[in-house]
């Protein structure tokens, strides 16, 4: 419904534009709106806990704990169709590349108890119309928002694991003023910037309480994970027709809690279970409550479901979807059999290599317009 309402004001904005300079601010932020990991969107929306390759894009802190054992990642964009029952050309794609500082560069033994890690990263999320619409019978063309984060985050375990990072974002929308009723030729533009704040952290009572595992048998783990997020902060500079105006950006704060039980064998994943519960708080009057579940086999093979609402059924949404995860398998198939726990794991290049494949979609919706939009992820890590 809001993206509904998006659209008219994108409607007026042609037909009278003078008033586009009111409008054009809000365009900038759609995007926000739109969580682009597969894996999440198949938990309802729930993100900020996930470390994983796409913690660049939705909470720095997590990409600080993800390189305190993975040297980088990358996913790949893949174009997602926005609520194909409503247009069938409005596309957003997502993609996100972080690495981490050399551990010798930071003068840290391998041998020691504890782990420090400084990574970086750069990601970018936009959304794209080529036409629009059926039902206004007015054309665009050209029509993009456009995020492109940079991040920088710091991870350390000893026990715990605790990360913290910084995001800074550059916005730009461009308009075409083109359609029917159109007086002003060229295109409408906007720009604008913003930081992200973001925290993490987890423990496995396990190691808590110095449980151990025998030669051959299995481990069970119980971790408890938080983290926060304060997004779109700062940003209050836009440049419209060369114009800088003063007007905030849509802040928000998000919290999320997860509890994950897990058994094990080495390290390799007999069979897991999480629950994740997150909340979505806009400076203004207007939240989203968003809770998940994933089911995870061998460490390879993944289940999820969710739901997304915001208390005013204007979003009422299930979702559900499934992921796979090559290294998982790869680690099953050499420590889950009969392998002693003492035995040492290999560390060769294949070992460290993950190729993840994620798919998430949405269910039901009263608005109608979200139904059917279908998720894809591809992720490489090392």
């Amino acid at each position: 419904m809001r993206r509904l309402a998006r659209t008219v004001s994108i409607s007026i904005c042609l037909l009278f534009p003078t008033v586009v300079s009111a409008s054009i601010q809000s365009l900038v932020f759609s995007a926000f709106d739109y969580v682009q990991s597969a894996r999440a969107n198949a938990m309802g929306g729930c993100v900020i806990t996930n470390v994983d390759e796409e913690a660049a894009l939705y909470n720095p802190g997590a990409m600080g704990v993800f390189h305190l054992n993975r040297a980088m990642s990358l996913t790949i964009p893949i174009r997602t169709t926005l609520m194909p029952e409503f247009s069938d050309d409005t596309r957003v794609s997502a993609l996100s590349a972080s690495g981490r500082i050399p551990a010798r560069w930071l003068g840290q033994r391998k041998t020691a108890p504890s782990k420090f890690s400084l990574s970086a990263g750069f990601s970018q999320l936009k959304l794209q119309w080529s036409y629009y619409s059926r039902w206004y019978g007015i054309t665009m063309s050209g029509y993009y928002e456009r995020a492109s984060n940079f991040t920088i985050a710091a991870g350390y375990q000893n026990g715990a694991r605790i990360g913290l990072g910084l995001t800074y974002k550059h916005l730009k929308a461009v308009i075409p003023a083109v359609g029917a009723g159109s007086q002003v030729g060229g295109t409408f533009s906007s720009t604008g910037w913003a930081y992200d704040l973001g925290l993490y952290a987890d423990i496995d009572l396990a190691d808590l309480h110095g449980q151990r595992q025998a030669a051959g048998g299995s481990r069970f783990s119980l971790v408890p994970a938080i983290a926060f997020v304060r997004a779109n902060a700062g940003g209050d500079h836009f440049a419209y027709l060369d114009v800088v105006q003063e007007d905030p950006l849509p802040e928000m704060n998000r919290y999320s809690f997860s509890i994950k039980i897990v058994e094990a064998r080495g390290s390799a994943e007999i069979k897991s279970l999480r629950l994740v519960y997150e909340r979505e708080d806009w400076m203004v009057p207007y939240h989203k409550d968003k809770v998940g579940a994933e089911l995870g086999l061998l460490g390879a093979l993944f289940i999820r479901a969710g739901y997304l609402g915001d208390g005013t059924k204007y979003l009422d949404l299930f979702t559900y979807g499934g992921g796979f995860s090559f290294a998982g398998l790869s680690r099953w198939l050499r420590e889950g059999g009969n392998r002693s726990s003492n035995q040492p794991a290999s560390n060769g290049f294949w070992e460290r290599l993950d190729l993840k494949i994620d798919y998430s979609r949405y269910g039901s919706d009263d608005t109608q317009f979200q139904q059917k939009t279908t998720f894809f992820k591809l992720c490489l890590s090392m």
